[in-house]
């Protein structure tokens, strides 16, 4: 419904759409996307669980924008891995 009204965030939803790697969603988390991007940003990641994790991981262990956090921990709940010992 959101989409219908709102314009904003269409560039970054594409190349969330379109993004060829795991690498390059990562890179889209770094920049602090549009809150309306998340939930489409967070199920690519998901989708891509094996590798996005051990990455999100890493990039944790650096400074982020809260934004990059949250994404982050959200994306990592829905996974369904647990990472305690890694964190």
């Amino acid at each position: 419904m959101v989409r219908r009204v709102i314009k904003r965030g269409e560039e970054e939803l594409n190349r969330i759409k379109t993004a060829g790697d795991v690498k390059t969603l990562i890179d889209i988390m770094k920049e602090s996307p549009d809150s309306i991007n998340h939930e489409s940003l967070m199920n690519r990641l998901v989708e891509e669980k094996a590798q996005s994790v051990p990455l999100v991981l890493r990039e944790l262990k650096e400074p982020q924008y809260d934004s990059f956090v949250e994404i982050a921990v959200r994306t990592i709940h829905r996974t369904g891995i647990n990472c305690a010992a890694r964190l």
